[in-house]
């Protein structure tokens, strides 16, 4: 194994893109957001596991950077005429495939590592891909009014308009799976990538005791920024920051991982923020951190191989 990645669902598996032109797929490991999850019509959900799971497997819509290409969507129109739970949430038919075959596999006692390992299998998966956990661990939101929705009732259904108060994390038998384990003590740099700090990497962290073998393992983390100025790339990691007291950028990023990573990458717009940065104790990398194009995100993930040592003897 070269190198470990945590990711959520849409700037980590860009990034990924890139990477997989440069290390084979037998050289990575991804350990993906639990937050996300959900039952939805008695099936579960896992959306940033499967968009990774999906990617690996070439089956990802690249378009959108979730869901399956050439998707249909004739069982939820269904479900909608049927008055069925969580209309707003959209399931393709190929998609419900997987989520019934899981579900299937969980109720009849496997774990969800043991599930993901023979979707590995099936799909002819090089990379090691899982979940941190095999308990559960959902993100929810406190919005101002303190009424508590979960995250895909947040950022799908209410588009991530409602003003919130805080993000919070509900566990049971949150810890860390015994192949999660394996994989992060291996001698391999650890990246995290540009997914949303608070509800797309803060779930993983969540997991016990992932943040303590992070802080072991310091100098051989690398976070890369999803911030430009106070701008996300995408998603509500701006609103989600100022909600658990952090300044959305990327200085604000490296404060919220300060114990954790000795490298941060951050765009070249936000050089001004360095000496902030480098007062957490972090190092930073200036460049380019744009994703919009495979010719971005492969420079950009050779950058981060070479910094981290994986590239040093190639």
């Amino acid at each position: 194994m070269k190198a470990v990645f945590f990711s959520g669902g849409t700037g980590t598996p860009k990034l990924l893109l890139g990477v997989r032109e440069i290390l084979s797929d037998r050289e990575l490991a991804i350990i993906t957001n639990p937050g996300d999850d959900l039952e939805w019509n008695g099936l579960l959900v896992c959306p940033d596991l499967d968009t990774v799971l999906y990617l690996f497997s070439d089956k990802l819509d690249l378009t959108k950077f979730w869901g399956l290409k050439d998707e249909t969507f004739n069982a939820l129109a269904t479900l909608k005429s049927l008055d069925a739970e969580m209309p707003w949430f959209n399931i393709g038919d190929k998609d419900l495939g997987l989520h019934v075959w899981r579900t299937y596999q969980l109720r009849n006692g496997n774990t969800l590592t043991e599930v993901t390992i023979k979707l590995l299998e099936a799909w002819n998966i090089k990379s090691v891909i899982v979940p941190p956990t095999n308990g559960t661990l959902r993100t929810k939101i406190i919005l101002d009014n303190n009424e508590k929705i979960g995250f895909q009732e947040f950022w799908v259904k209410n588009k991530g308009l409602l003003e919130i108060k805080d993000v919070i994390f509900e566990a049971k038998d949150a810890i860390i799976s015994t192949e999660a384990k394996r994989i992060l003590e291996m001698d391999c740099p650890i990246i995290i990538g540009p997914s949303n700090p608070v509800s797309s990497i803060g779930p993983i962290l969540a997991v016990d005791p992932i943040r303590k073998i992070l802080q072991s393992k310091r100098e051989s983390v690398f976070a890369v920024s999803p911030f430009i100025g106070q701008q996300a790339f995408s998603g509500p990691a701006a609103k989600m920051m100022k909600a658990k007291g952090f300044e959305p950028s990327s200085a604000g990023l490296a404060a919220m991982y300060s114990d954790i990573i000795g490298t941060l990458v951050i765009h070249t717009k936000d050089s001004s923020q360095i000496p902030e940065i480098k007062k957490e104790g972090v190092s930073v990398i200036s460049t380019d951190t744009y994703l919009s194009t495979q010719k971005q995100r492969v420079k950009l993930a050779t950058l981060i191989l070479k910094k981290s040592g994986v590239l040093e003897n190639r």
